[in-house]
């Protein structure tokens, strides 16, 4: 009896100590993972473009947008268009079981 007592108790203390030492772990992690910078997302790395990279950048980007224009709307494709009748003639919309709630019978 105070065999078990003991070896329940110890095996509270090791799961506590266990989960402790996990969130203990998970937060020290997060925390250094915000202050050890390993990259740059930006910045004075990047050498300034010359006049003629610019002027091919812009030359790029204005034919990308003109080539974007061009290119016509996709028409939305009803699969059930066939399969459903027509919203305004169609039998037990919303509309038409509102009005035969509201009529007297």
């Amino acid at each position: 009896m105070i065999i078990q007592m003991i070896r329940s108790m110890l095996q509270k203390r090791v799961t506590v100590g266990i989960l402790a030492g996990t969130m203990l772990g998970l937060m020290t992690g997060v925390a250094w993972a915000q202050l050890m910078p390993s990259f740059h997302l930006g910045g004075d790395d990047k050498p300034r473009m010359t006049q003629e990279e610019y002027d091919r950048q812009q030359a790029l980007d204005k034919a990308y947008k003109s080539a974007t224009k061009k290119i016509p709307d996709k028409q939305v494709d009803d699969p059930w268009s066939t399969v459903r009748p027509p919203a305004a003639n169609a039998p037990g919309t919303a509309k038409d079981k509102q009005a035969s709630k509201t009529k007297p019978q």
